[in-house]
């Protein structure tokens, strides 16, 4: 007949709390499902953009995300006439999606420019959200001015063109 170990309460008193320490330090990994998802974002609003004409696209304001403890990509989503990139000088949308690795977004410097279409004062937002992460919001604002034969010259002087 099999001798049987009889159980000792002291192991499984060790091995209980050896199991809560694994769950407890679980819970603190980026990307986890016990993690709280973040986005965190590197200033509330933009700087006024220069002159902008109507049918011309603005210059170039950026800014920097990140998030942790993603399970889904981040989305971005830009107001009319704001258009959004990762990229300085085109691929600009009014939509962006960056997917996360390991539930990770580092500092991605996002671009933003107006195409504005008629002149007046744009006041919007460009949205940020990524499943349960509380969604951030980033001020954005710009006076579009209508394009004259003579503002256009000076502009295409003062730009080099």
């Amino acid at each position: 007949m099999p001798q049987t170990t009889p159980h000792h309460p002291a192991r499984i008193q060790k091995h209980i709390l050896l199991l809560l320490i694994a769950c407890a330090l679980l819970a603190t990994v980026p990307g986890t499902a016990a993690s709280q998802p973040t986005i965190e974002l590197s200033r509330e609003e933009l700087p006024d953009f220069r002159e902008v004409l109507t049918g011309h696209f603005s210059d170039v304001q950026y800014y920097y995300v990140s998030a942790s403890g993603l399970d889904e990509p981040l989305q971005l989503a830009a107001d009319a006439p704001f258009k959004v990139s990762v990229e300085c000088h085109d691929g600009f949308s009014p939509t962006l999606t960056l997917d996360h690795h390991d539930g990770e977004v580092d500092d991605v410097r996002i671009y933003v420019r107006l195409f504005p279409e008629a002149e007046g004062t744009f006041d919007g937002a460009i949205v940020h959200t990524s499943g349960d992460a509380e969604e951030q919001i980033l001020a954005v604002s710009a006076v579009a001015s209508p394009t004259s034969s003579r503002r256009l010259l000076r502009k295409r002087h003062r730009d080099g063109q």
